[in-house]
């Protein structure tokens, strides 16, 4: 994704061979001196939640470097992750509506729910700050969920992430039929609703 840039990114690189890393390059200063740069919050959120580094359900950095200039200054930041695995929610409803496989785009909303709902209550009602379609992966081979831009996570918004997650796919199912984001939301709330089966989670390498 060599030269993709948008929002606050400076760009976004993907890195293979070994283990596949996205590279993300940001900015470095704040935009007011009460709102923390993404490298900033990053430190914040592990030093509440060490354990988040080991999550597989978020793509949570493995390194944060400082990029200088040529005078030594700081011109931005470069946060490493490891990338998720499976595919990104809002391509994953496209090819399940069109192949007509909505029960299961139902089943994937259904898990992206209970996924939301153990990370709310591992870290401590902290939202995840932009949780979108965009931002979520599936992996369906595993029926697994990881979320990924977690840099704005635990900073206040306007809405919470159910909220803005429900307008997401409210606009994002427009084009499809006019009554699939009621059965996917139903879903979605289904799984969000349920008990989570257990607070802890396994490591994947």
């Amino acid at each position: 994704m060599s030269g993709f840039k948008g929002g606050l990114n400076l760009g976004i690189w993907l890195v293979s061979g070994g283990a596949e890393l996205v590279l993300k390059q940001v900015r470095c200063a704040r935009v007011a001196s009460n709102v923390l740069t993404e490298a900033e919050n990053f430190i914040r959120v592990v030093k509440e939640h060490p354990e988040i580094t080991q999550d597989p359900a978020v793509a949570f950095p493995v390194k944060i470097l400082s990029c200088v200039g040529a005078d030594r200054r700081p011109v931005s930041d470069l946060i490493v992750m490891k990338k998720s695995r499976g595919e990104r929610l809002c391509e994953y409803v496209a090819t399940k509506f069109y192949a007509n496989q909505v029960p299961q785009l139902c089943a994937a909303m259904e898990a992206v729910g209970r996924a939301l709902r153990r990370f709310h209550e591992r870290y401590g009602n902290q939202q995840h700050g932009d949780f979108q379609p965009s931002n979520i992966y599936y992996d369906e081979s595993t029926a697994s969920v990881s979320f990924i831009d977690v840099g704005g996570m635990g900073v206040p918004t306007t809405g919470n992430d159910l909220e803005h997650f429900h307008q997401c796919m409210r606009s994002m199912t427009t084009g499809y039929e006019p009554h699939l984001h009621v059965d996917l939301l139903n879903s979605f709330d289904k799984g969000y609703q349920s008990s989570p089966s257990h607070q802890g989670f396994e490591v994947v390498t």
